[in-house]
């Protein structure tokens, strides 16, 4: 099962490190595929991705930083990029994942739906 794992990006140096740690906790790497919004300054040193262009789990929009028009406006764009992966992730680019947290958050639905939640939405802030 696919996790469409979106991320909207603005000139972030911990999007990479993002990246990294839901790969390497992930208990399913190869069922992970991202959006990305990459918002980005030329000059930025930074979150240039170029590790990632050639997999096919990532799907990536660079967007210069001045002609981004916000956070929901670059949401959207990743958005567009869905192709009917059975579950989707909204995430900040500066975040850290637990191991196996897939195969958590798959479960946490599934079991939702096996009480009769037919769309569940797990959420935090």
């Amino acid at each position: 099962m696919k996790i469409f794992v979106q991320i909207a990006s603005y000139r972030d140096p911990e999007l990479e490190p993002t990246i990294q740690s839901c790969l390497e906790n992930a208990k399913y790497p190869e069922n992970i595929v991202f959006a990305i919004c990459r918002q980005y300054h030329p000059e930025d040193e930074f979150g240039k991705l170029e590790h990632y262009r050639e997999d096919i789990r990532f799907r990536i929009v660079d967007v210069l930083y001045n002609e981004s028009k916000g956070a929901c406006w670059a949401r959207n764009i990743v958005q567009q990029l869905y192709n009917q992966e059975e579950f989707t992730l909204q995430i900040d680019s500066h975040m850290r994942f637990e191991k196996d947290w897939d195969e958590t958050l798959i479960n946490m639905v599934l079991d939702l739906q096996k009480k009769g939640h037919n769309k569940p939405l797990i959420t935090t802030y």
